[in-house]
Order: structure tokens, then C-alpha cells, then sequence
């Protein structure tokens, strides 16, 4: 809402009005020089959650140019959205985007900060527009019921309105509401306790299938995963039946390309107290996060399972940073099993989703997969566990099966520098001419195709990485810099 006034306010004082939907491409397309600009980038590294940044192909570098550009210019104005720790996760895992580039810009809305009067205004607000009945509306009159929400230490907006809306579905009494109202604050995810053990068991399925998946999936991914776990009770009718049960209130469907006519479907969570909500059964419930990665058929659904059931909780919990330490932790997969089968899948193709623009039209697309940022993720793990050399082992295996594409000429470099960086972390356990040689293969890869700025960042980047195989690579004896056979 904050960003929205700040575009408006600059909108009246004649700027023109650039809303930046996908990618930060949009802005540079609608940039003009000569014109007084405001660009608004509203929830800018996405609808992700914890391990998510490890899946998806984020702007970084493109990103940073842009800000700077801006910062560059006296006309124009840029505002960027997000939550604050996917910024954090973001900042600690691309270079691109520095804290110290973006700390003199930021501006944190702590639900801290709300005062009384306007928590009260909130709630009165949500109430108000609403179709609930008068009798539920007035249900926190009696006793002044009301502060007990409006001073509740869990006070959220977003909580209040998923309440209000859940007591509109499930026609719950007044005398129940401000119980219900409350007992919803104290525990955010536990309200979909009740609607979910009431599902079909198809129903259940569906959603512990879409838990493992990133937050934006095709519908096609959820229906192969459900089918792929339990082979032998899955019937398509129940599936539909299913998906027309939890639409609406579980999960949305949206078309994957509107006007299209194409078949394929999205699937995304409604509202993130649902995934924490899951997340928690995952915990709670024994076994069922370990049946659930033993039926993985994507490589990024042990990603998720591995660090984002990490974060499960309350939304106030969701918010500690304090939790992205892996000391005293119990996760629901263990680091073999989540390994071990992320190995398995390691050349599985992709299940997540990019937004694409073309004159005007968004369409959706599978991303190819991305063995780089597979193998960042295996290294990162394996950094945090020294002491067992199974995923320095699995480090190994994709550097090799790496090392081989690059040398065919395929891979994302800029992916690649960045996992470099997290192997050369393992000193000690990896093996050590496996990676000298995913080294000289990158290098190769550079020198034969730097033709944008981002191909001689990476160039740039590896040469200080390894600055003697840099030279022995790159260099032909007269100071011109190319790739060389074998490399």
C-alpha cells in the first residue's frame, strides 16, 4: 500500500507511471531518457519461500545495472517491493545485489510500528467489507472483545482477513467468532487443522503433493507427483474432484497462458499460513515427509523439503532469522535421505515455472533444468556438514557431469561462477582435480562466447577465482584472450 501512495504521489507530480509486472527487462524497454519516470516493481524477487532462491533464475546482475542506472539519473525514481527475509536470503546469495547497495534505500514496515488506532482501523475495515451477517460483525462488542484482537501480540492484517473470510465459509455462530478470531492469531497455520482432516483423502494427497512443489507449479507436475507416490489408488475423476474442492480456498488455478486456448494450468497456494501449516504436519506427522521425498520425481522438491520444512510455523516464526541456523534444528528429512535422493534426480527436468513477455502478453514456461544451481545447492549442504563426505561425493559427480557440458559448449555461466564459489567452500572434503577441471571447462566455455556485459562479469569473476589456470587456459602467447581445445 505504501509503495502504491509513493506511485501515485509521483504520478500527480507528472512522472510517468512504469509498472514493472516479470522482469526488470520491462523497464528497460519503457525507459526514456528524456522523461520524468517512476518504475514500481512490486514483489520484485517473487512469491518465494524458504530454499526457493536455490530453484528459480532471478535478475541479479540485470537488476543491479538497472538500480544504478536510475541512481544515475536525475529523473527518474525506482521502488521495489518485497518481504524482508527474502531479501535477506536474497542479499546473502547473490553478489549482485549487495546490502550495502540497497541499506541507505530501505524501508522496513514492522507490524511493530502499527499503533493502536490503526490496528483498529484494520480490523474495523476488514469487518466492514465483508458479507458477513451483522450479528457476526458485532460479535466482538460484548466485554469489548475487540482490543483482546487488536492487542494480541500475533496481531496480523493478513491473518484477520484469512478469519474473517474462513468464518464466511464455514457459517461458524457469533458466539464462536472472537473465540475463533483469537485462537486463530495465537496459532496462524493450526486453523486449517479442522478443514483439512475433514478433505477427501484425495483431497490430502493433492495438497501434500503441492507442499513439495514451488509456489507457482503447472497443474500437470501435481497430478504426475500424486500419481507417481500412490500409483495404485489414483483415479482421475477423484483428482478433478478433488482440485474442485480445495480451488478457492486451499489453492487458486489459473490459466498458464490466458486467451491462449492452451490446456495447461497453474496451481498456487492461496495464502503461505497454508504451506506452514503443512510444513507442520511434516514435522508432526512421522514418516510422511520421508514417503513424500522417497516419491520425488523433481530434483527441486528435495530442495524444498530440506530447507523449507526448516521454516515451518507461526508467521511470527516465519520471520525469525534466528531459524536459518542449522544449530539444534530438526528437520524433516534427514541430510542422507534428502541427498541420496537428490543425486537420484539429479538430471530430472525442471518443475519450475517462468513468466515470459511477449508484445504485451505474458506467457508461461517449464524452465529448462539447471545443473549449476543443482549442484550450488548439493555444495551448500555439504558445507554445512563437513563431516560426512556424501555430498561432497555428489559434488563431485555433478562436477564432473558439468564439466562435460561445458565443454560441449551448454550451461549458465553465471550460475556456474556462483557455484564454484560454494564448492571451492569444501576444501578438505572435495575432491580437488574434479574441480580444477570443472574450472578449466567454465573457463573454456567464457572465452568462446563472451558477447554480453554478463558473459565478461563471469570471466572477470573466474579470473580472480583461479588466476593461474585463468592464464594457462585463456592466454595464447600474444595477449589475446580465446578458448582453447580441451579446456
Amino acid at each position: 500500500m505504501l509503495a502504491d501512495v509513493l506511485f501515485a504521489g509521483y504520478v500527480s507530480l507528472g512522472y510517468q507511471p512504469i509498472a514493472i509486472s516479470e522482469d526488470i527487462e520491462e523497464g528497460v524497454r519503457a525507459w526514456q531518457s528524456e522523461r520524468r519516470q517512476i518504475f514500481l516493481y512490486d514483489d520484485f524477487l517473487g512469491h518465494v519461500t524458504y530454499g526457493e532462491l536455490h530453484l528459480r533464475k532471478n535478475e541479479p546482475s540485470d537488476l543491479a545495472r538497472f538500480m544504478q542506472r536510475v541512481r544515475d539519473s536525475q529523473n527518474k525514481r525506482f521502488i521495489l517491493t518485497t518481504r524482508e527475509y527474502i531479501l535477506s536470503e536474497a542479499v546473502g546469495r547473490y553478489e549482485h545485489l549487495p546490502d550495502s547497495a540497497i541499506a541507505g534505500f530501505k524501508n522496513v514496515i514492522s507490524l511493530e510500528d502499527y499503533t493502536e488506532p490503526v490496528r483498529a482501523r484494520i480490523l474495523y475495515n476488514h469487518l466492514f467489507f465483508t458479507d458477513l451477517s451483522h450479528s457476526l460483525k458485532s460479535a466482538l462488542l460484548p466485554d469489548k472483545k475487540y482490543w483482546d484482537v487488536i492487542r494480541h501480540p500475533n496481531y496480523s492484517p493478513r491473518v484477520i482477513e484469512h478469519a474473517v473470510g474462513l468464518a464466511h465459509a464455514s457459517d461458524v455462530v457469533p458466539e464462536e467468532f472472537a473465540s475463533n478470531l483469537i485462537s486463530t492469531l495465537e496459532n496462524p497455520s493450526g486453523v486449517w487443522g479442522k478443514i483439512f482432516d475433514n478433505l477427501s483423502l484425495m483431497g490430502r494427497r493433492v495438497l501434500q503433493a503441492v507442499a513439495t512443489l514451488p509456489t507457482e507449479t503447472f497443474l500437470g507436475d501435481v497430478m504426475g507427483v500424486v500419481r507417481h507416490i500412490w500409483p495404485n489408488d489414483f483415479d482421475p475423476g477423484e483428482f478433478s474432484n478433488a482440485l474442485r474442492m480445495l480451488e478457492g480456498t486451499f489453492i487458486n488455478i489459473d490459466e498458464a497462458t490466458p486467451g491462449s486456448g492452451n490446456q495447461e494450468r497453474l496451481v498456487t497456494i492461496r495464502d503461505p499460513s497454508v504451506r506452514d501449516y503443512l510444513w507442520g504436519r511434516f514435522k508432526a506427522v512421522a514418516g510422511e515427509a520421508d514417503m513424500l521425498l522417497d516419491g520425488a520425481i523433481f530434483f527441486e522438491q528435495c530442495v524444498i523439503l530440506y530447507e523449507g520444512a526448516l521454516h515451518s510455523g507461526s508467521v511470527s516464526n516465519r520471520l525469525n532469522q534466528e531459524q536459518k541456523s542449522d544449530a539444534g534444528i530438526q528437520r524433516v528429512v534427514s541430510f542422507e535421505k534428502a541427498v541420496s535422493r537428490a543425486t537420484e534426480l539429479f538430471e530430472s527436468r525442471s518443475p519450475v515455472v517462468s513468466r515470459n513477455w511477449d508484445r504485451g502478453e505474458f506467457y508461461c514456461e517449464r524452465e529448462p533444468m539447471n545443473l549449476e544451481r543443482r549442484t550450488e545447492f548439493l555444495a551448500s549442504i555439504s558445507v554445512q556438514h563437513r563431516d560426512n563426505l556424501s555430498a561432497a561425493e555428489a559434488v563431485i559427480s555433478a562436477l564432473e557431469t558439468l564439466a562435460n557440458r561445458w565443454g560441449s559448449g551448454l550451461g549458465d555461466p553465471a550460475d556456474a561462477l556462483r557455484m564454484l564459489r560454494q564448492a571451492e567452500r569444501t576444501v578438505g572434503t572435495l575432491d580437488k582435480d574434479a574441480l580444477k577441471r570443472a574450472e578449466r571447462c567454465l573457463l573454456g566455455l567464457i572465452a568462446s562466447r563472451t558477447k554480453v556485459m554478463q558473459d565478461f562479469e563471469v570471466l572477470a569473476g573466474l579470473v580472480i577465482l583461479v588466476p593461474g589456470q585463468s592464464r594457462n587456459c585463456m592466454d595464447r602467447g600474444d595477449g589475446v584472450w580465446s578458448g582453447r581445445p580441451g579446456c
